[in-house]
């Protein structure tokens, strides 16, 4: 049987019986902590002595109103064992918008790995929690073959696996570093780009002043408005989405970087900090 109660079978293990597969509510979450830090280990992946693994959930919990209704947890003998989360984000796809979802934080607890319970969670999702308003999955790895087959390029730090045939002959002008990935498509961009991410200290470049920010203001809107149309997808990016995933408290530690050319925004980096080294989580410069 799929979905609900169910038997899982596992490769060379004992399969496990009366797994039961629902939807959780914000009451779960710390049961659904522990989940991750049992599987994971260190969780989240750049922790924060500051901010809580049950805040850090709760606000990803949150990330949007369809996905609250479409993550899973699952349980065995009435004790959690399972929790897949779900991200969701607009795109644009030559300018149309698309929703995409992408799931994250995906654990099963190791007393129980290898035993079916994965398969269960995504026979439940598919019988009971599938909606029209998704257009397609998105991953952060893509198979490299695939990549340059289709001469796929993606903007920023995602790279998207399509799960369906949209015919794009571009995805973005700039990428991580590897054949057939450029930095930006305009030599204005490749400026502005380079003198964020190297900006340590406020600084100025020609007529372009650098400094930081602790949130993004609304020209950010017009920031995008402008630059989205350089690309054939691109993920969509507002004051509102960029100040839940990078300034709110719970987020984790990010430092975001500005560029200004007569006090209009022009270009923004956002790197996240924690660990040995500090990583670009999202880059946008006014192309021209």
């Amino acid at each position: 049987m799929r979905g609900g109660r169910t038997t899982c079978y596992g490769l060379g293990m004992e399969e496990l019986t009366g797994v039961s597969v629902r939807v959780p509510t914000e009451a779960d979450i710390p049961a659904m902590a522990r989940v991750l830090l049992r599987a994971f280990r260190t969780w989240p992946s750049f922790p924060d002595p500051s901010i809580s693994p049950e805040d850090h959930l709760r606000w990803k919990f949150n990330n949007h109103e369809i996905a609250r209704k479409i993550h899973t947890v699952a349980e065995h003998e009435g004790r959690m064992i399972s929790v897949r989360l779900r991200l969701m984000q607009t795109a644009l796809i030559r300018g149309r918008p698309v929703l995409l979802r992408q799931a994250v934080d995906d654990a099963v607890d190791p007393e129980f790995q290898r035993r079916g319970v994965n398969r269960v969670m995504s026979d439940y999702f598919e019988d009971h929690l599938i909606t029209g308003d998704v257009a397609m999955n998105f991953s952060t790895s893509v198979i490299a073959h695939k990549r340059l087959e289709n001469e796929y390029r993606t903007f920023g730090r995602e790279l998207l696996v399509l799960y369906r045939a949209i015919g794009l002959r571009t995805l973005s002008s700039f990428g991580r570093t590897g054949r057939g990935e450029k930095f930006g498509r305009r030599v204005r961009a490749r400026g502005i780009l380079r003198a964020l991410v190297t900006a340590v200290q406020p600084k100025r470049v020609g007529s372009i002043e650098i400094h930081g920010l602790e949130s993004f203001p609304e020209s950010v809107d017009r920031l995008f408005e402008h630059s989205q149309r350089e690309f054939d997808w691109i993920l969509l990016r507002t004051a509102d989405y960029l100040n839940w995933r990078y300034a709110h408290p719970s987020a984790g530690r990010f430092s975001i970087r500005a560029a200004f050319q007569k006090d209009e925004l022009i270009g923004y980096c956002v790197v996240r900090i924690g660990g040995p080294l500090a990583h670009i989580a999202d880059l946008l410069a006014l192309p021209g």
